[in-house]
């Protein structure tokens, strides 16, 4: 299930990764082909803003979604709930911050970004500045909300968030252009109303009451605040040290080869960043999963995982740097602005670039992975030396040898040594070379449910339903060989799982799995599925309430006659049933 869990979350993340990228390419497109060139410089001269802008958000998102994700997974929805509020309270009041700053000191902070007064990219970067704060609520509840709705299970609202942010920007930016002949200040309102838009959409999830987060700004706990800040600090320290990066490498790549130099690895970093949103987008599923996964200490669960996320980046980045290595010329053309620049020579550059795909993938992963487990040290340690020790190190060596060529490989060099220096982690921790990939999980001593008290089984066909029952039958007699819970859970087993094949499964496109857990000397049933919604515990108190026929439930009627207590958590699509005994 977590392969299929993995794709489903990953593609939803690339999606939102690539709308942000393609907004943000028709920004700079549109304001190249209509307007002078004070409105590109000050397009570029608001940049750090925006970077601190996202920086923060990014720190707010993936804070928040750590924290509720956990608590999803340990199954208190109250609490999850609390985290998501929390977290779109401070992303509000940190918008508003941003806007009031900017309304109040707009032109001293064009003077920090290095625009003097009196000019005309002043008043094109004070304009820019002004029209597209108001968006800011927008930009950081579009980044912080979407992983929420996520765990809700909601990608259609999600999807259509990011066709409506796309969509507006575009038309809002030539409406701009082309029929009020605006200007910046214009063209940053434009992008304010997509982003408002994309919120609308957002805020109309939660307004449903139909998902498993409940917001509720009442009784919040505020000392969660400082977790949620320091679960998103290593995002914001990529960040950072990722802009350090480009720094560096402009003035080498200046040093080594000129204006001409840097124009080929800007053309070659468009490209990269904007196909790097399939590394990202299943780096933040890996996230979201492990911290599900973590919350449940399932042991199994996380090795799954690691195991998804390896071969989902190796197979899906490798379809994608075959498919920019072969149309690398026409790409390039499609970024290039100046004639002064061989169109081969940003080919062969590119193409050395984006044999980063799999690598930084594949990195991504792992540390958005260990972050998902809480373990701080080796994911700052990570950040640190993927984000720019190893590819500093890579580009002044090989950019010295190479030129530009060698700065766009270092990229590669740089996320291959961070993978390799994930083995020598592990190899230090497991004091033995991994013979598995379950040795990556790195999970403390005494981690979870011992493997003697965990079952495990996927289910297909109604036959495995049968072969389920008697396992866990079977797991229950090695452990107390307490023949009323015996039965009560093979009973729960077989009426439960035969009724998700019977109304929920389609074809084979439906995933079924059936847990049990010895605890404190408790069992614990947990059966999820990834079939239409479906909550078995509303639909029992219905049957109490005769509100619904008995006649047409027995099944369910049966299970809840059996047990005490039973609980359904509906989370990432998935229908979770959770029984203790």
């Amino acid at each position: 299930m977590i392969p299929h869990l993995l794709k489903k979350v990953s593609t939803v993340q690339i999606m939102v990764n690539l709308a942000a990228s393609i907004a943000m390419i028709v920004d700079s497109i549109i304001i190249g082909k209509f307007l002078d060139v004070n409105a590109i410089a000050a397009y570029g001269a608001v940049s750090p803003v925006l970077l601190i802008i996202m920086a923060l958000s990014q720190v707010l998102s993936t804070g928040g979604q750590m924290e509720c994700s956990r608590k999803l997974g340990s199954g208190d929805t109250e609490e999850a709930g609390k985290a998501a509020s929390l977290t779109m309270l401070i992303a509000f009041i940190v918008s508003i911050l941003f806007i009031v700053a900017c309304c109040l000191f707009s032109g001293e902070i064009c003077g920090v970004l290095g625009v003097k007064a009196g000019t005309d990219l002043f008043v094109a970067t004070k304009g820019y500045l002004l029209g597209f704060i108001f968006g800011a609520p927008g930009f950081i509840g579009m980044l912080v909300m979407v992983p929420f709705i996520q765990l809700d299970g909601d990608k259609k609202c999600v999807l259509k968030a990011m066709v409506v942010m796309t969509i507006m920007d575009c038309i809002g930016d030539l409406a701009v252009v082309l029929i009020f002949h605006g200007g910046m200040f214009e063209i940053g309102i434009a992008s304010s109303i997509s982003y408002l838009c994309s919120l609308v959409v957002l805020v109309a999830h939660f307004v449903k009451k139909t998902g498993v987060l409940k917001l509720q700004f009442r009784k919040l706990n505020y000392k969660m605040s400082g977790t949620i800040f320091a679960g998103g600090v290593p995002a914001a320290l990529q960040k950072v040290l990722r802009t350090l990066l480009s720094l560096i490498l402009n003035r080498l790549l200046l040093s080594i080869g000129g204006t001409i130099a840097l124009g080929i690895f800007t053309i070659v970093n468009n490209v990269i960043n904007m196909c790097n949103s399939t590394g990202q987008g299943i780096g933040a599923a890996t996230l979201l999963l492990t911290g599900i996964y973590d919350g449940e200490e399932d042991k199994k669960g996380l090795g799954d995982i690691i195991r998804a996320f390896m071969k989902h980046s190796v197979i899906l980045n490798g379809v994608l740097f075959a498919i920019v290595t072969i149309f690398a010329t026409p790409v390039v053309m499609i970024f290039m602005k100046s004639s002064e620049i061989d169109v081969s020579a940003a080919a062969l550059a590119l193409r050395l670039g984006i044999i980063d795909f799999i690598f930084f993938s594949v990195a991504n992963c792992f540390k958005n992975y260990y972050q998902g487990i809480h373990n701080s040290k080796i994911t700052y340690t990570l950040t640190i030396v993927e984000a720019f020790v190893f590819p500093v190190i890579s580009a002044m060596i090989l950019g010295n040898i190479w030129g530009i060529n060698g700065v766009c490989a270092s990229y590669a060099i740089g996320d291959a040594l961070t993978i390799l220096f994930v083995v020598i982690l592990v190899c230090a921790s497991n004091k033995r070379f991994p013979k598995s990939l379950d040795d990556f999980m790195l999970l403390k001593k005494g981690y979870g449910i011992p493997d003697n008290d965990y079952f495990k089984k996927v289910i297909v066909t109604n036959e495995d339903v049968v072969d389920a029952s008697k396992e866990v039958i079977q797991f229950v007699k090695q452990h107390t060989n307490d023949s009323v819970v015996e039965n009560r859970l093979g009973i729960c087993v077989e009426e439960l799982c035969h009724n998700v094949i019977q109304y929920g499964f389609n074809g084979n496109k439906n995933h079924l799995e059936v847990c049990v857990l010895f605890k404190d000397e408790k069992y614990v049933l947990r059966i999820r599925d990834d079939c239409k919604t479906f909550n078995p515990v509303e639909y029992y108190k219905k049957i109490l309430s005769k509100e619904q026929n008995e006649e047409n439930s027995l099944g369910i009627t049966l299970v809840g006659g059996l047990v005490k207590n039973i609980r359904y958590l509906g989370t990432l699509g998935l229908n979770n049933i959770i029984i203790e005994m």
